[in-house]
């Protein structure tokens, strides 16, 4: 499930930088903003030491390869910074530094904690 959710929502985020950015249809640009932005929100929760506690403690995993993660990270700043939005290209670099530290701290304390 958690893996049709991630392909479902990343792939609407790719087709409306496609559309939006490469097509130039307004509405598909408006999708692609509002998620790059509830991306960072939803990320903020990486910065509370509880949520990453019961992460861990439910042995949250990711759902795919890092690598592939941050390569869709970088053709996703890529287009924003190409197409000139430079605040919405920089808050989707936090919240990949967010969520990158906060998966850090959640498969590090799984480790401790199997040990």
């Amino acid at each position: 499930m958690k893996l049709i959710t991630y392909i479902f929502f990343n792939g609407i985020l790719a087709a409306s930088l496609y559309f939006g950015f490469f097509e130039n249809v307004e509405g598909a640009k408006n999708i692609a903003y509002f998620m790059a932005w509830m991306n960072f929100i939803t990320s903020l929760v990486y910065l509370n030491d509880e949520a990453i506690k019961e992460f861990v403690k439910k042995k949250h995993s990711r759902t795919m390869p890092v690598f592939i993660d941050v390569t869709l990270d970088i053709v996703v700043t890529a287009v924003f910074l190409w197409f000139g939005a430079f605040m919405t290209a920089t808050v989707y670099v936090l919240h990949v530094i967010f969520s990158n530290a906060g998966w850090s701290k959640i498969e590090e304390g799984i480790k401790n904690k199997c040990k």
